[in-house]
């Protein structure tokens, strides 16, 4: 008895950044406290954006960019605690159904891909991995200080 292995890989990427960003300087000035070594500047979410809408974003970019209509499974990741795999499906015209989530870690994308290329390897199956954050952190606590809003 022998196992069938597919190819894995990357088919296309596709990101979104929001339009704002914050020098490090400034965030310096509102901290009271400096920004991450070597960072110059971090992206913020707008008023309108959170990791489902830029997730959202850089899908459609993603499945553009492959030339995709459809994938087989939809994994959303965020280093939050509240998934959003549905609701991103749902926009992305997938089935929400085949949607899942990867919570709670800031390894969470690099979690997601790596199962998904896992998967991929073994039975065959395509996913659509996206890594969507926006964090809000508090500015006086330094663990925030390196991280933007983004999705990939």
């Amino acid at each position: 008895m022998g196992s069938t292995l597919h190819g894995a890989g990357i088919a296309a990427v596709g990101f979104y950044l929001p339009r704002y960003a914050i020098a490090a300087e400034e965030y310096r000035q509102g901290s009271g406290h400096p920004a991450a070594e070597g960072i110059e500047e971090r992206s913020v979410a707008g008023f309108d954006e959170d990791p489902i809408t830029m997730a959202v974003e850089a899908g459609e970019r993603a499945m553009t960019a492959a030339r995709a209509r459809a994938v087989d499974v939809l994994e959303i990741a965020t280093s939050g605690t509240v998934g959003g795999g549905g609701l991103v499906a749902e926009a992305l015209g997938l089935d929400p159904a085949n949607a899942r989530d990867v919570l709670g870690s800031p390894d969470a994308g690099e979690t997601a891909l790596a199962g998904a290329s896992d998967v991929a390897t073994k039975e065959g199956t395509s996913t659509l991995v996206i890594a969507s954050d926006a964090p809000s952190t508090d500015p006086h606590a330094p663990e925030g200080d390196p991280y933007g809003a983004a999705a990939v």
